[in-house]
């Protein structure tokens, strides 16, 4: 994390049309934060996120890290079947359908502070009553045919992370990953890069990763292939 705030002026997320610093992403982070409070997001609540975009999905992560509740992503059969009690739907897109009817939409709106929420400063969020309550639930790789829900804790994240961190314990350089990145062998090393300070490069395309000096790819061996 000191490389990151070491960097706040270096890109933490990059696509063809946009980028966000590390700066901006801290800010972000605040502003969600705050959001979620306003819609009654404590350290009881599950949260699930709908969303193709990439930032919502490291901004949501971080978020409720700070808030200390639980953050799952949202699937057709998390809805229908799953034994997890969801306090709070969100969603950046509902053009392909609300996926919950009383989900909450993410939008421009959340990149700034909520109403009431201008002024204050010094701002401290409760974080986790225990390092070992869950935080991300999610899904395994669904090889048996049916996927199954693990919890894994804030301890949990930290040592995955710091089993993870030798792949970014070189010089911050910036990094490509072909899992979708709410998916845990992406989420995981997505929060190990950019806590060393590494870029994510939000592009499925070779030329742009060449232009922009991407470093490492990491997908499974038919992704690399393909």
């Amino acid at each position: 994390m000191v490389a990151a705030r070491q960097r706040p002026n270096e890109i933490a997320l990059l696509d063809e049309e946009s980028a966000v610093t590390f700066g901006q992403m801290a800010d972000l982070v605040q502003n969600f934060s705050l959001h979620f409070q306003r819609h009654g997001v404590s350290q009881n609540s599950t949260v699930a996120i709908k969303s193709d975009d990439s930032t919502v999905i490291i901004a949501t992560v971080i978020a409720t890290s700070l808030l200390g509740c639980r953050w799952i992503y949202v699937s057709k059969h998390l809805v229908e079947n799953t034994p997890i009690e969801v306090s709070h739907y969100f969603e950046s897109d509902s053009s392909n359908g609300t996926m919950h009817a009383n989900a909450i939409l993410i939008d421009e709106e959340w990149s700034n502070r909520p109403n009431g929420f201008e002024l204050l400063e010094n701002i401290t969020f409760s974080g986790f009553t225990d390092e070992n309550d869950p935080w991300l639930i999610l899904p395994s790789s669904g090889t048996t045919g049916t996927p199954k829900l693990m919890a894994l804790s804030s301890q949990n994240l930290c040592d995955r992370i710091k089993a993870t961190s030798a792949e970014f314990a070189s010089a911050p350089s910036r990094c490509v990953f072909l899992f979708a990145l709410h998916s845990p062998p992406a989420v995981i090393r997505a929060l190990s890069a950019l806590m060393a300070g590494w870029g994510l490069i939000l592009s499925a395309d070779p030329m742009f990763w060449h232009k922009v000096n991407v470093s490492h790819v990491f997908g499974s061996p038919i992704q690399v292939a393909n």
